[in-house]
Order: structure tokens, then C-alpha cells, then sequence
């Protein structure tokens, strides 16, 4: 019977190689389907409140304000110079 394992250590059977093994893509997709959804879910919301109601208040600035931090690094990540994308 033929080993799985080759002379690195990585396992073999069924083609299935660990060191292939980055799910960076499929994390960054989700990641930015559901920051999208979110984004134009609360820009839904500002133009609702801002231009239908006419009553555009202080929940809906710290929200905004939450929106807008949400896509910029935080400072860790600004020091160190990394964003999402290399994260």
C-alpha cells in the first residue's frame, strides 16, 4: 500500500495538499457581500430618515459614524500599515 504522505509531510490522499489550504478569497467575498449589504441597507435608512421623515437625528449621526468606521483600518492596523485586504 502506497503512503499519503510525501517527504514534506503533506498529505496526499484524495489530492488534498494543506499547504493549498487559504480560504482568503472566500473569506474577503463574504466579507464584502455582507459589508455591501450593510452599506446600502443603512444608506437606505439615512435617505428614508433624512429625506422622506425629515427626521434625521442623533442615533442616526452615531450610526453613520459607525458605517464610516467600519470600512477605515483601525489605528492598530494604520500603525502597522495593514488593511483588510492583507489581513
Amino acid at each position: 500500500m502506497a503512503s499519503n504522505v510525501t517527504a514534506a509531510g503533506n498529505v496526499t490522499a484524495n489530492g488534498y495538499n494543506p499547504a493549498n489550504d487559504n480560504n482568503t478569497a472566500a473569506f474577503l467575498s463574504i466579507v464584502v457581500v455582507m459589508w455591501s449589504c450593510a452599506f446600502i441597507t443603512a444608506c437606505l435608512r439615512f435617505y428614508t430618515r433624512a429625506i422622506l421623515v425629515r427626521s434625521f437625528g442623533k442615533d442616526d449621526v452615531f450610526m453613520a459614524l459607525a458605517v464610516v468606521s467600519s470600512r477605515t483600518p483601525s489605528p492598530a492596523q494604520a500603525r502597522a500599515g495593514r488593511t483588510l485586504t492583507q489581513v
